[in-house]
């Protein structure tokens, strides 16, 4: 039986002001990026003119894909502010899945659906791997 001095004991980590800052730089500028990107789409979307000397049909094709592809870049971005390599597998299936289900004229929800069930697979293999990699202590 595991008494109260076996147990694994957990800390609490301050940042340093200098981290904070960081941080808050790099959440600011993903935001102006979102920002940015959501007002240069949302014009193409309404005919504009920004994409004028693309042909209608490559729009066609890659415009269903384009949520897929916004929740990628934020995926992206996060990744690079908390330097977790994972994003960059979920930001990866998400442009491909956005690439082939406009190319396959799937509805945007669709392309999304299928990218988020992509993602939960490779967030399942990468928790079983961890769970495997990190056993359970044997309880008394």
């Amino acid at each position: 039986m595991r008494t109260e001095t076996d147990a694994p004991r957990t800390g609490y980590a301050e940042p340093t002001e200098e981290n904070l800052r960081t941080e808050k730089a790099s959440l600011s500028m993903t935001i102006v990026l979102g920002v940015i990107v959501f007002i240069q789409l949302t014009m193409a979307w309404f005919g504009s003119g920004l994409f004028d000397a693309i042909p209608d049909s490559v729009i066609e094709i890659f415009l269903p894909g384009l949520p897929a592809a916004l929740v990628a870049l934020f995926a992206l971005v996060g990744g690079l502010i908390t330097k977790q390599k994972s994003a960059f597998d979920y930001a990866l299936a998400l442009v491909g899945v956005a690439i082939v289900g406009g190319m396959n004229a799937l509805e945007p929800g669709t392309i999304l659906t299928i990218a988020g069930g992509m993602i939960l697979i490779i967030a399942g293999r990468k928790f079983a791997a961890f769970l495997s990699s990190h056993p359970l202590p044997d309880q008394d």
